[in-house]
């Protein structure tokens, strides 16, 4: 009776251990993949014309970055809108394997440049 009772503690031992073991690795992957998006979207910041779609890969993080312009509410023949239009930058990042993906995306506004 002791055995059956030690082999079953010792089963959900080791299952606890490997639960803990898996969060740590995606918990230390999820932290790459946020630093490589804060990176790409930092060096994204400076002003920009609203058609940026750029993509890149880190190790076995894939990563992208696209900006959309945003609609401004307000007078339609207002000079301020025109001038300086606000710009959404996206920055997503993926990784993992094909049957456990994973995925987070980054976003800000931005002041795009106006094309003369």
């Amino acid at each position: 009776m002791a055995i059956v009772i030690l082999s079953l503690s010792l089963g959900v031992l080791y299952q606890a251990a490997v639960g803990a073991t898996r969060n740590a690795r995606v918990a230390a992957e999820y932290s790459r993949a946020i630093v490589i998006a804060e990176s790409v979207l930092a060096d994204s910041l400076s002003p920009m014309t609203n058609d940026l779609s750029i993509q890149g890969q880190f190790e076995d993080i894939r990563w992208s970055a696209s900006t959309r312009e945003l609609p401004v509410e307000g007078p339609s023949d207002s000079d301020l809108n025109s001038a300086n239009p606000l710009l959404l930058l996206e920055v997503r990042v993926t990784w993992g394997d094909e049957d456990r993906p994973r995925a987070l995306a980054l976003s800000t506004v931005i002041a795009g440049q106006v094309d003369q």
